[in-house]
């Protein structure tokens, strides 16, 4: 049914606007020659901070197309991540923010996901948001982590 296709559509789109803030927050550059990535797959603390940032995106829009394909809009507050680092690292006396860094508070993206075709797929998680694990998953993925499935 059309309604069916509809969530599966903003469920896929739900998972790809995560999967790519994520890719983006890792990306982000906390001294000159580090990003973000780099110091949070050094510690399981920071990787869990991370994680809880990734999962408190605030989905601002949700847009539906005429195709039953969805695209979602997400907001991502970083802040509170780049002060966690920052402190940790700079107990060490490595490093402090970047200017960069520091303007880089909020970081919004648009995902987008289609239906899968209807050939006999369980509907059974079709109806729910996008899983702590499942996110989980694309968080160590976006940070270059082996993440068995």
């Amino acid at each position: 049914s059309d309604g069916h296709a509809r969530v599966m559509a903003k469920r896929a789109a739900e998972l790809d606007v995560y999967r790519r803030l994520a890719e983006r927050a890792a990306g982000i550059q906390i001294t000159s020659t580090s990003t973000m990535r780099d110091f949070v797959v050094q510690s399981d603390e920071l990787k869990a901070a991370f994680a809880n940032v990734i999962k408190g995106a605030e989905i601002t829009e949700i847009t539906y197309m005429d195709d039953n394909s969805a695209e979602v809009s997400a907001t991502l507050k970083i802040g509170p991540l780049v002060r966690v680092i920052v402190r940790t690292v700079s107990a060490g006396g490595k490093v402090t923010a970047t200017n960069e860094t520091s303007k880089q508070l909020e970081i919004t993206e648009v995902g987008s996901g289609a239906a899968p075709g209807s050939g006999g797929e369980s509907t059974d998680a079709a109806a729910t948001a996008p899983t702590t694990n499942e996110i989980d998953i694309l968080v160590e993925q976006a940070l270059g982590v082996a993440t068995a499935l």
